[in-house]
């Protein structure tokens, strides 16, 4: 007779879908907003409106361009935890003030589970008013997000794999990679940022 085994809790078994950043250097986390490409400048710096943000925001890019340029006993130099922080709190700031023209609006920004690292996995959010929405790590596996208006949605860390994203429009979305468009699933009619190629596969 074969062993019997206990079903694993769910909220275990969703906290380990979650990316464990405490066990990482973080570069990756801190690159993601502010690397800049030959086509595209760093986009912290593109959506900063403050005089301030936006000097904060080209001073971090230029500093972390430089150290990811460097040799590696410079990057393993470096405070990743005050860099961590750093970022994080030019990203939130810069998330705040591109967001809140969205949030002045119609959309859903005082709802409890519209939050950052909220739990929408398998969701259908498709009847949702989602711009301006704070959804920055949080677990989207597989949520029903066709047709909708993503604009001024921070989705820095945010988790798409599987999320339906056909004919959603993409385009104003905030702090977007191509690793979470290549992860989600989409069609021709998904509008995407100009730096964010379509994925073949869709």
């Amino acid at each position: 007779m074969s062993p019997s085994h206990s079903p694993v809790p769910e909220d275990d078994a969703r906290r380990a879908l979650r990316a464990d950043c405490s066990t990482c250097f973080a570069l990756c986390c801190a690159a993601l907003g502010f690397r800049r490409s030959a086509d595209f400048p760093a986009e912290a710096e593109a959506r900063a409106t403050a005089p301030d943000s936006v000097d904060e925001a080209t001073g971090l890019a230029r500093r972390i361009d430089r150290l990811l340029d460097g040799i590696p006993t410079e990057i393993l130099a470096v405070d990743a935890d005050g860099l961590r922080a750093e970022v994080r709190q030019t990203l939130v700031t810069v998330s705040e003030e591109a967001r809140a023209g969205y949030l002045a609006g119609h959309c859903d920004d005082t709802a409890e589970d519209l939050r950052p690292g909220a739990d929408l996995a398998g969701r259908d959010l498709r009847t949702r008013a989602l711009c301006g929405a704070d959804l920055r790590g949080a677990l989207v596996i597989a949520a029903d997000l066709r047709g909708r208006d993503l604009a001024g949605v921070d989705l820095l860390g945010a988790d798409l794999r599987d999320a339906r994203l056909e004919g959603a429009d993409l385009a104003g979305a905030l702090f977007l990679t191509q690793a979470q468009v290549n992860a989600a699933r989409g069609d021709a009619h998904t509008t995407l940022p100009g730096h964010i190629a379509r994925p073949s596969h869709w």
